[in-house]
């Protein structure tokens, strides 16, 4: 599964790809414990992403409707 993952790192990084991040931890199990570290380590860009503000959820100023309301929605 690892190469499987990595094959598609270097296609999208050869198609110009330059804004996601790619974190393939040696011990990575599908299990609920793995994914919920995993989303927590994700969470402060999906915040700073979608405009909301860490720890709250609440819009940053000057975020879009479209970024508010996919923080509240």
């Amino acid at each position: 599964m690892r190469t499987s993952n990595l094959k598609f790192q270097d296609a999208y990084n050869a198609a110009g790809g330059h804004n996601a991040v790619f974190n393939f931890p040696d011990n990575g199990t599908h299990s609920w414990e793995y994914w919920g570290a995993q989303l927590n380590a994700m969470k402060p860009d999906l915040q700073r992403t979608l405009g909301a503000t860490p720890n709250t959820g609440a819009p940053a100023a000057g975020a879009t409707n479209a970024a508010a309301t996919a923080s509240h929605g």
